[in-house]
This record gives structure tokens, C-alpha cells and sequence, in this order.
């Protein structure tokens, strides 16, 4: 399901893009330098929005690429990385559900924060057999997930199971998978676990109600094996 027109109002509107970089992930690339090193690891941002996380790879040295569904997404990250004199290896727009335009074996490491729960599951599942393509044995894959335990997600909305379609201004129209436990073990099964937890917080302005919460998960790809699931 192309949600492309939906994306793009986001985008171009720019009122609601984040541009701090996630903790969970600042953790993670810290970590990979420091016991890794940055210099010839390649990363790739699976809906990279409008650039957060591959700036703060670029500024770590690691080779960096980034793909979004959204045109105005990656007009403001190029934007923001010439602004900071960073260079990346290729940040292009696409598709992210069909086949992506790498080669197999060829990244280190693969983020997607938030973006996998922005579509339907049949459609996330596709997508993760198409980050075990393109992973090196060894790779690593980061997830973040909208967990249905979350005060936001309404049972009583639901066009399939766990989906809604939201209904907030910034984002009218998308879709939003909330995963349970199960649905995330299912997804994330060819993969070896090195981080798996949900993260239940309570924002600011939210502070006398229910919790928000998401899945992290980091994998290993420990097998040269590709999850087969017609497009």
C-alpha cells in the first residue's frame, strides 16, 4: 500500500519532522565505533525521513546511505548535510516495500526507526526479507516499533489487526501497525537477537496518562539465507 501522497505532505510541511537523533540508535553507533571502528562499515537508513540518523552516522565516519519514500524527505536531509559540509555515499527516494536497489551481502548495518509500523504488516515483512538480502553475514539490523500496548493505539479503530489509520493533523491518513510480542517474533525470527526490549515512557506533555511504548530490536544475520516472500 503506497502511502507516497501522505509522506510527502508531511514532509513538505516540515512542521512535525524530528531532528535530534534517537537515543537507542546514538547507543548503538557509538558502540559499533568503538568496538568496530567506522571506516569502510557500510550503513544504510531504511526510511531515513529527513536525515537525522544519517547525519549523525556521517559525522561518526561511517559510509553512509539512506532511502525514503518521500521526495521532500530527502530534498531536506541533502539540504541539511551540505549546510554541515557531511558527505554520504547515495541518499535517493524509493520504495521501500518492493525490491531495495543494493546488492546482496553489501551493509554492515541497516537502522529503520519507525518506519516498518508505518505500513502494513504483509508489506513489513517483505521489507525485512529484503534487509537479510542485502545484510553481510555478521550485519546487524536495528528496528523500532510502535508497541500495541501504547496509550495511542485504539482497539475500537482497527482496519486490520493492530492497524489503524491515524487521524492526528502531521500525520492524517498513514497507516500505523501496533506489534505485539508475537507479530515481532515472527518478523524478526531469522534473525539472532542482541538487544530485544520494549521501551514504555511517558512523554511530557502526557505525563497523568497511560505509557507510550515501542520494540527495539537489534539482529544478527548469522547465516547466508534469505527469507523468500512473493512481492
Amino acid at each position: 500500500m503506497n502511502q507516497k501522497p501522505e509522506w510527502e505532505n508531511f514532509f513538505s510541511r516540515n512542521t512535525a519532522t524530528e531532528w535530534y537523533p534517537s537515543e537507542p540508535v546514538i547507543r548503538l553507533l557509538c558502540s559499533y565505533k568503538k568496538t568496530k571502528g567506522a571506516e569502510n562499515v557500510k550503513i544504510l537508513d531504511l526510511g531515513c525521513g529527513n536525515g537525522r540518523h544519517v547525519w549523525l552516522a556521517a559525522q561518526e565516519g561511517f559510509q553512509v546511505y539512506g532511502i525514503d519514500l518521500s521526495d521532500s524527505a530527502i530534498k531536506l536531509a541533502r539540504d541539511w548535510l551540505n549546510r554541515e559540509g557531511l558527505k554520504v555515499k547515495d541518499l535517493r527516494s524509493g520504495d521501500i516495500t518492493t525490491k531495495l536497489p543494493y546488492s546482496d551481502n553489501f551493509f554492515d548495518l541497516v537502522i529503520s526507526y519507525g518506519v516498518l509500523d508505518h505500513m502494513l504488516l504483509s508489506d513489513s515483512k517483505r521489507v525485512v526479507a529484503e534487509i537479510s538480502r542485502i545484510l553481510k553475514i555478521g550485519g546487524l539490523m536495528f528496528l523500532k516499533l510502535e508497541s500495541n500496548t501504547s496509550f495511542t493505539f485504539d482497539p475500537g479503530n482497527q482496519i486490520n489487526k493492530n492497524e489503524i489509520i491515524l487521524d492526528k493533523i502531521a500525520e492524517k491518513g498513514m497507516i500505523q501497525h501496533f506489534f505485539d510480542k508475537d507479530e515481532v517474533a515472527a518478523l524478526v525470527s531469522d534473525f539472532v537477537a542482541v538487544q530485544s526490549y520494549r521501551d514504555d515512557y511517558r512523554r511530557f506533555d502526557n505525563l497523568n496518562k497511560n505509557y507510550q511504548s515501542r520494540w527495539i530490536f537489534i539482529g544478527q544475520k548469522n547465516e547466508d539465507r534469505h527469507i523468500i516472500i512473493g512481492r
